[in-house]
């Protein structure tokens, strides 16, 4: 199985790395129990949250874990290269990136904790 995770949930998983989302992202990392696809432009918007203003205060872990973690993901992470264009989701094109990016990797599940 591959799937391509929200923005919303790698950040989360930095920030409670024994949350839901924590678990996910070790279930792709440490036990390789699924794929996980990413593009550039969701790589881009984990970075832009983490450099909010106010978002450091509550990481539970350290600058250069959230550094490890980034590299490993885009080192582990099938990325595509996220030149689709769709316009699926009202409101928020950082959503219609999920998608674009799921289409272009060819997975069945988008992982995400945004109910649109």
């Amino acid at each position: 199985m591959i799937v391509v995770c929200d923005a919303n949930v790698i950040v989360s998983a930095l920030l409670h790395p024994e949350g839901p989302s924590g678990r996910i992202l070790e279930a792709c990392f440490r036990r390789r129990a699924f794929g996980l696809v990413t593009s550039p432009g969701i790589l881009e918007e984990v970075r832009r949250a983490l450099r909010r203003r106010g978002v450091g205060r509550y990481l539970r872990i350290s600058p250069a874990k959230v550094a490890a973690t980034l590299v490993e993901l885009e080192f582990l992470a099938d990325s595509v290269p996220g030149t689709r264009r769709v316009f699926v989701v009202r409101g928020d094109p950082t959503d219609d990136r999920i998608v674009a990016a799921a289409l272009e990797g060819g997975v069945a599940f988008i992982v995400s904790g945004d109910r649109r």
